[in-house]
């Protein structure tokens, strides 16, 4: 997953909680805790 992806789930998720509709913040949240998992692994494997 790319960076620009995750920030447009995050955006997608504050935009859920505003709209008050819990049930797709509910599931937004639960794929961006994955993704930042991911984002995280990526970024801290090495390069070499």
């Amino acid at each position: 997953m790319k960076l620009t992806e995750y920030i447009d789930l995050v955006e997608d998720l504050a935009s859920a909680i505003l709209d008050g509709e819990a049930a797709a913040a509910a599931s937004l949240a639960q794929i961006v805790k994955s993704a930042g998992r991911e984002i995280r692994t990526q970024t801290l494997q090495p390069t070499d």
